[in-house]
């Protein structure tokens, strides 16, 4: 009995492991494109950026799966006969020989279209940094993390290689998700040699708007620029000392970073 429970206790470990391993390895599977990017962003309040390309890091990568394509009225669409691809083998006794014979099943059929749109739900992740605060008598630095953001995305899109749709893309989208603050503090000089390091902590949703264009490189790279823009208010940050008991008034209560922002990158298309 005891190592009845103990088989049961090791294969409820395993399990679940196995299990997410094997859902890991489908969404892999689904992954249609990866896109990485660099941005430059605009500020409100009570901060300001350091330059465009910033000093520090603006970075940003983001998976998309396919969902589905609708295709505009004016498609041309054919259907395209799906080839015979082999599926198993099967060995059987001939003669007193082993005789191995392959099983081959009709693929789906596929159909072609002139114009579509291509609806694709994407997972991003980005980081931005390099803001400074406007007023001079304290530092403020740090980074706003996307943890993560989902987007949801129509590209114009063509089957056609004579179409332009398959070579010059325009998308548009919607994103949302949760940021954070991450690292950031604000130095208050105590005098010209030493000063006092506040941590500042928020949470909250980000929501906006996305159009991007992008030209096909080669036929799996498409570099691209996007405009963006997005509502990214903190409203309440919580700044802390562990040796101090009161925070300067002077420390922004919310930081503002909502407005426009322009990436350039590179979408790889995997499927």
């Amino acid at each position: 009995m005891r190592l009845l429970r103990t088989t049961l206790a090791l294969i409820s470990l395993i399990a679940p492991a196995r299990l997410a391993a094997q859902d890991f390895a489908d969404l892999i599977k689904e992954v249609g494109a990866v896109s990485f990017s660099m941005s430059c962003w605009s500020e409100r309040g009570a901060v300001e950026r350091r330059g465009c390309p910033s000093k520090e890091v603006d970075y940003g990568i983001e998976v998309s799966y396919p969902v589905t394509k609708v295709p505009f009225p004016w498609s041309h669409n054919k259907t395209v006969a799906g080839e015979w691809k082999p599926v198993r083998k099967e060995v059987i006794n001939k003669n007193g020989k082993p005789d191995t014979t392959t099983i081959y099943e009709p693929a789906e059929d596929t159909t072609i279209m002139s114009s579509y749109l291509l609806v694709e739900v994407a997972v991003g992740y980005s980081q931005f940094s390099g803001f400074s605060s406007v007023d001079p008598s304290f530092e403020l630095k740090g980074a706003v993390r996307e943890i993560p953001s989902v987007s949801i995305y129509g590209t114009l899109s063509s089957d056609d290689e004579r179409s332009a749709l398959k070579h010059f893309k325009l998308r548009l989208g919607l994103r949302s998700g949760l940021i954070q603050l991450w690292d950031v503090q604000a130095n208050d000089p105590i005098n010209s040699t030493t000063f006092d390091t506040y941590s500042g902590i928020a949470h909250t949703f980000q929501l906006g708007g996305v159009a991007a264009f992008a030209f096909a490189y080669k036929k799996e790279l498409y570099p691209f620029v996007e405009y963006s823009w997005m509502l990214r208010k903190f409203p309440s940050v919580q700044w802390s000392l562990p040796e101090a008991h009161t925070v300067p008034q002077r420390f922004p209560r919310e930081l503002d970073f909502t407005g426009p922002s322009l990436a350039f990158g590179l979408r790889i298309n995997i499927k």
